[in-house]
Protein backbone atom coordinates (compact mmCIF):
# COMPACT_ATOMS: atom_id res chain seq x y z
CA UNK A 1 0.00 0.00 0.00
CA UNK A 2 1.54 3.76 -0.69
CA UNK A 3 2.43 5.71 2.17
CA UNK A 4 -0.10 8.68 2.15
CA UNK A 5 1.33 12.30 1.32
CA UNK A 6 1.21 14.73 4.05
CA UNK A 7 0.01 18.21 4.10
CA UNK A 8 -0.12 20.87 6.59
CA UNK A 9 -3.64 22.03 7.43
CA UNK A 10 -4.46 25.51 8.56
CA UNK A 11 -7.74 25.80 10.41
CA UNK A 12 -9.86 28.98 10.92
CA UNK A 13 -12.96 28.28 13.74
CA UNK A 14 -16.12 30.20 13.62
CA UNK A 15 -18.10 30.34 16.70
CA UNK A 16 -20.69 28.08 15.46
CA UNK A 17 -18.01 25.78 14.97
CA UNK A 18 -17.80 25.84 11.54
CA UNK A 19 -14.24 25.61 10.02
CA UNK A 20 -12.03 27.02 6.76
CA UNK A 21 -9.66 24.55 6.19
CA UNK A 22 -6.69 25.46 3.93
CA UNK A 23 -3.22 24.46 2.33
CA UNK A 24 -1.40 27.35 2.40
CA UNK A 25 1.37 25.59 0.42
CA UNK A 26 -1.19 25.38 -2.20
CA UNK A 27 -2.85 28.72 -2.34
CA UNK A 28 -6.23 28.83 -3.13
CA UNK A 29 -6.67 25.16 -1.76
CA UNK A 30 -9.29 24.88 0.47
CA UNK A 31 -12.56 23.14 2.28
CA UNK A 32 -15.50 24.01 4.21
CA UNK A 33 -16.61 21.85 6.94
CA UNK A 34 -19.27 22.04 9.90
CA UNK A 35 -16.28 21.16 12.70
CA UNK A 36 -13.08 21.26 12.20
CA UNK A 37 -12.56 17.55 11.75
CA UNK A 38 -14.79 17.03 8.69
CA UNK A 39 -13.32 20.13 7.34
CA UNK A 40 -9.85 18.39 7.56
CA UNK A 41 -11.19 15.45 5.77
CA UNK A 42 -13.09 17.85 3.06
CA UNK A 43 -9.51 19.76 2.49
CA UNK A 44 -7.70 16.19 1.74
CA UNK A 45 -10.52 14.87 -0.50
CA UNK A 46 -10.12 18.22 -2.51
CA UNK A 47 -6.50 17.78 -3.39
CA UNK A 48 -7.22 16.13 -6.76
CA UNK A 49 -9.27 18.64 -7.81
CA UNK A 50 -6.59 21.12 -6.76
CA UNK A 51 -3.90 19.54 -8.81
CA UNK A 52 -6.01 18.99 -11.85
CA UNK A 53 -7.16 23.03 -11.77
CA UNK A 54 -3.09 23.70 -11.65
CA UNK A 55 -2.67 21.27 -14.55
CA UNK A 56 -4.99 22.71 -16.98
CA UNK A 57 -2.99 26.02 -16.66
CA UNK A 58 0.47 24.95 -16.19
CA UNK A 59 1.76 21.90 -18.35
CA UNK A 60 4.28 21.21 -15.76
CA UNK A 61 2.24 20.33 -12.77
CA UNK A 62 3.28 16.94 -11.96
CA UNK A 63 0.24 14.38 -11.76
CA UNK A 64 -0.15 13.59 -8.21
CA UNK A 65 -2.16 10.62 -6.56
CA UNK A 66 -3.12 10.02 -3.35
CA UNK A 67 -3.55 9.05 -0.41
CA UNK A 68 -3.11 11.63 1.46
CA UNK A 69 -3.31 13.02 4.89
CA UNK A 70 -3.29 16.28 6.68
CA UNK A 71 -1.20 17.05 9.29
CA UNK A 72 -3.34 20.35 11.34
CA UNK A 73 -0.78 22.78 12.20
CA UNK A 74 -2.35 25.63 13.28
CA UNK A 75 -6.14 26.07 14.51
CA UNK A 76 -7.30 29.62 14.99
CA UNK A 77 -10.71 31.05 16.54
CA UNK A 78 -11.84 33.26 14.52
CA UNK A 79 -12.79 36.35 13.67
CA UNK A 80 -10.49 38.01 13.34
CA UNK A 81 -9.20 36.58 10.06
CA UNK A 82 -6.36 34.19 11.47
CA UNK A 83 -2.87 35.05 10.92
CA UNK A 84 -0.65 31.88 10.82
CA UNK A 85 2.80 31.51 11.39
CA UNK A 86 4.14 30.86 7.83
CA UNK A 87 2.27 34.56 6.73
CA UNK A 88 4.72 35.75 8.90
CA UNK A 89 7.96 34.70 6.75
CA UNK A 90 9.21 36.75 4.23
CA UNK A 91 7.97 36.20 0.22
CA UNK A 92 10.93 35.89 -2.63
CA UNK A 93 10.35 36.87 -5.79
CA UNK A 94 9.15 33.08 -6.88
CA UNK A 95 6.68 32.66 -4.29
CA UNK A 96 5.33 36.28 -5.42
CA UNK A 97 5.11 35.06 -8.89
CA UNK A 98 3.77 31.68 -8.40
CA UNK A 99 1.05 33.58 -6.20
CA UNK A 100 0.41 35.99 -8.93
CA UNK A 101 0.20 33.17 -11.46
CA UNK A 102 -2.36 31.50 -9.10
CA UNK A 103 -4.41 34.55 -8.98
CA UNK A 104 -4.02 35.39 -12.43
CA UNK A 105 -5.56 31.90 -13.60
CA UNK A 106 -8.45 31.85 -11.26
CA UNK A 107 -9.53 35.30 -12.60
CA UNK A 108 -9.22 33.46 -16.18
CA UNK A 109 -11.47 30.93 -15.17
CA UNK A 110 -14.09 33.30 -13.79
CA UNK A 111 -13.98 35.53 -16.95
CA UNK A 112 -14.46 32.48 -18.81
CA UNK A 113 -17.03 31.10 -17.27
CA UNK A 114 -18.59 34.70 -17.40
CA UNK A 115 -18.28 34.72 -21.11
CA UNK A 116 -20.25 31.13 -21.16
CA UNK A 117 -23.05 32.11 -19.08
CA UNK A 118 -26.38 33.02 -21.04
CA UNK A 119 -28.21 36.61 -20.07
CA UNK A 120 -30.91 34.49 -17.72
CA UNK A 121 -28.35 32.48 -16.15
CA UNK A 122 -26.53 36.33 -15.49
CA UNK A 123 -29.77 37.53 -13.85
CA UNK A 124 -30.59 34.54 -12.15
CA UNK A 125 -30.46 34.66 -8.54
CA UNK A 126 -29.59 32.44 -5.56
CA UNK A 127 -30.95 31.81 -1.77
CA UNK A 128 -30.21 35.48 -0.77
CA UNK A 129 -31.03 36.92 -4.17
CA UNK A 130 -27.83 38.19 -5.32
CA UNK A 131 -27.18 37.42 -9.17
CA UNK A 132 -23.59 36.59 -10.51
CA UNK A 133 -23.10 40.32 -11.07
CA UNK A 134 -23.68 41.11 -7.58
CA UNK A 135 -21.30 38.22 -6.14
CA UNK A 136 -18.68 39.26 -8.68
CA UNK A 137 -18.88 42.89 -7.60
CA UNK A 138 -18.13 42.18 -4.06
CA UNK A 139 -15.27 40.03 -5.12
CA UNK A 140 -13.78 42.95 -6.48
CA UNK A 141 -14.48 44.92 -3.96
CA UNK A 142 -12.80 42.48 -1.41
CA UNK A 143 -10.16 42.25 -3.52
CA UNK A 144 -9.89 46.43 -3.61
CA UNK A 145 -9.52 46.19 0.43
CA UNK A 146 -7.23 43.12 0.52
CA UNK A 147 -5.16 45.21 -1.60
CA UNK A 148 -5.46 48.04 0.91
CA UNK A 149 -3.55 45.84 3.49
CA UNK A 150 -0.75 46.01 2.01
CA UNK A 151 -0.55 50.30 2.91
CA UNK A 152 0.35 51.52 5.95
CA UNK A 153 -2.20 53.26 6.26
CA UNK A 154 -5.23 51.89 4.31
CA UNK A 155 -7.62 53.89 1.89
CA UNK A 156 -9.35 52.01 -0.52
CA UNK A 157 -10.85 53.10 -3.74
CA UNK A 158 -14.06 50.55 -4.37
CA UNK A 159 -13.46 49.24 -7.87
CA UNK A 160 -14.96 51.13 -10.82
CA UNK A 161 -18.27 50.11 -11.32
CA UNK A 162 -18.55 47.02 -14.10
CA UNK A 163 -20.07 49.70 -16.87
CA UNK A 164 -18.10 47.82 -19.76
CA UNK A 165 -19.83 44.68 -18.86
CA UNK A 166 -18.69 41.97 -16.32
CA UNK A 167 -15.98 40.07 -18.78
CA UNK A 168 -14.26 43.79 -19.63
CA UNK A 169 -14.66 45.12 -15.89
CA UNK A 170 -13.72 42.09 -14.23
CA UNK A 171 -10.78 41.68 -16.62
CA UNK A 172 -9.43 45.20 -16.01
CA UNK A 173 -9.69 45.21 -12.15
CA UNK A 174 -8.07 41.34 -11.75
CA UNK A 175 -5.48 42.91 -14.22
CA UNK A 176 -4.72 46.30 -11.84
CA UNK A 177 -4.78 43.71 -8.78
CA UNK A 178 -2.36 41.14 -10.22
CA UNK A 179 -0.13 44.00 -11.45
CA UNK A 180 0.04 45.83 -8.16
CA UNK A 181 0.78 41.91 -6.59
CA UNK A 182 3.51 41.59 -9.10
CA UNK A 183 5.04 45.04 -8.50
CA UNK A 184 5.43 45.15 -4.88
CA UNK A 185 8.54 46.24 -3.71
CA UNK A 186 11.18 44.31 -1.51
CA UNK A 187 10.06 46.32 2.24
CA UNK A 188 6.38 45.22 1.11
CA UNK A 189 7.47 41.47 0.80
CA UNK A 190 8.80 41.56 4.10
CA UNK A 191 7.07 43.53 6.41
CA UNK A 192 3.37 42.41 8.82
CA UNK A 193 1.35 45.40 9.38
CA UNK A 194 -1.85 45.74 11.84
CA UNK A 195 -4.89 47.24 10.84
CA UNK A 196 -7.82 47.36 13.10
CA UNK A 197 -6.27 44.96 15.54
CA UNK A 198 -5.57 42.22 12.61
CA UNK A 199 -1.55 41.54 11.40
CA UNK A 200 -1.77 41.25 7.52
CA UNK A 201 1.26 40.37 5.30
CA UNK A 202 1.92 40.01 1.40
CA UNK A 203 1.46 36.20 1.76
CA UNK A 204 -1.47 36.68 3.68
CA UNK A 205 -3.07 39.35 0.66
CA UNK A 206 -2.15 36.84 -1.64
CA UNK A 207 -3.29 33.83 -0.36
CA UNK A 208 -6.72 35.17 0.97
CA UNK A 209 -7.07 36.90 -2.33
CA UNK A 210 -6.77 33.69 -4.80
CA UNK A 211 -9.09 31.77 -2.10
CA UNK A 212 -12.15 34.77 -2.71
CA UNK A 213 -11.68 33.97 -6.23
CA UNK A 214 -11.57 30.22 -6.46
CA UNK A 215 -14.35 30.30 -3.71
CA UNK A 216 -16.52 32.24 -5.92
CA UNK A 217 -16.22 30.36 -9.25
CA UNK A 218 -16.95 26.78 -6.82
CA UNK A 219 -19.71 28.63 -6.45
CA UNK A 220 -21.06 30.06 -10.07
CA UNK A 221 -19.31 26.06 -11.14
CA UNK A 222 -22.33 24.89 -8.34
CA UNK A 223 -19.61 22.68 -7.44
CA UNK A 224 -17.47 22.10 -4.28
CA UNK A 225 -14.31 24.13 -3.22
CA UNK A 226 -10.98 22.26 -4.15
Amino acid sequence: MDEAATYDAYLEVLPNGETLAQVLDLPGCFAYGASSDIATLALAAALPAYYAWLRRHDDYTPIVTGPYAMRVREMVRVPPRAFFGPDAEPMDVGDLDLGASLLEWAYADLGALVDGMSDAALAARDARGLTPADRLDGLLRVQSWLLSRLEPQPAPAPPEALASGLPGGLRSISQAAIGRLRNSTADERERVLEHEGERWSLRKVLHRSVLEARELLAALEGGPGG
